[in-house]
């Protein structure tokens, strides 16, 4: 049994398509498409396990380079994962160690940081919350608009409208780790008229 790598993929291929293309080839015992853990989008590479070796270097040969879906695959056997940390380190040194990487602080209490002394997970907060509040702008913008067309009622709607706003950020704000809902009195339609 030989497990090739697929790189260079288009995000719209499936397993049944890949199947296909190395089949052609050969008997494919298993295909695994890579995704993204937090959005279940193919990450444009995939891992496919062929039964005979000879076949195996085959399909390389044949596939290595060739379009599927406007993109050149890039095909080659699969390297072993390594339980060694990525990033080097070397020996000890004057004036600090070798670099590593984000694996090398997994289970432990401290973890890497940018300049502004923010860990990965609050950066990324930071971004999420960020484009929830331009979203919270956006349907702010939306709700004035509906209130500009009323004829009846105006003022109360975007009395009820100018209310919300502030409500709803200091909710996106305050709450890091839930998911981030606009407050119940946040509505685009008006309600009287």
């Amino acid at each position: 049994m030989k497990n090739l790598y697929v790189g260079n993929l288009p995000h719209s291929t499936t397993e049944a398509e890949l199947r296909g293309v190395f089949e052609a080839h050969g008997a494919v015992e298993k295909v695994s498409i890579v995704t993204d853990r937090e959005t279940g989008r193919a990450r444009g590479f995939a891992f496919v396990e062929m039964t005979n070796p000879a076949e195996a270097d085959k399909a390389v040969a044949a596939l290595n380079g060739t379009e599927l879906g406007g993109r050149a695959l890039k095909i080659n056997e699969a390297k072993p994962k390594t339980d060694a940390p990525r990033g080097g380190g070397g020996g000890k040194r004057f004036g600090g160690g070798g670099g590593g990487s984000r694996d090398d602080y997994q289970g432990h209490a401290r973890q890497p940081r940018n300049r502004a002394g923010r860990t990965h997970n609050q950066q990324h907060e930071g971004r999420r919350l960020r484009q929830e509040l331009l979203h919270l702008n956006e349907m702010h913008l939306a709700a004035t608009a509906i209130c500009k067309k009323l004829t009846t009622g105006r003022r109360v709607c975007q009395d009820e409208v100018d209310q919300a706003l502030p409500n709803a950020r200091k909710n996106t704000r305050a709450s890091k780790n839930n998911a981030i809902k606009p407050s119940a009195g946040f509505n685009a339609k008006p309600t009287s008229l």
